[in-house]
């Protein structure tokens, strides 16, 4: 096994046997795992999703609105409170409104 420091560079560099030894996986293991994604075949359960979770499993547009001064502050007060969005407060206030109807 070899490891090379380099302080001056702030580098170290390993063999595959320190790599695997350090990271627990073998120099096979990296391309099996890419096997199945490239052939289509990468379960959806490891599908790793990068950015914010998808409010819609459809199409999602922006609504925009004015209201006044009053109850935008009562509105972020209440976002204070409860820890949610102002995005979310008032999307749940437009959904309770539709199950209503």
């Amino acid at each position: 096994m070899n490891v090379a420091r380099d302080e001056a560079a702030g580098e170290v560099t390993m063999d595959a046997k320190a790599l695997e030894k350090k990271f627990d996986v073998s120099a096979e293991q990296p391309d099996a795992w890419a096997e199945p994604f490239e052939n289509g075949e990468w379960p959806e359960e490891k599908t790793v999703r990068i950015g914010r979770p998808r409010l819609a499993d459809e199409e999602v547009r922006p609504v925009t609105f004015k209201m006044s001064v009053s109850e935008i502050k009562a509105i972020d007060a209440l976002v204070k409170r409860t820890g949610r969005s102002r995005s979310q407060v008032l999307r749940d206030g437009v959904r309770r409104e539709l199950a209503e109807t």
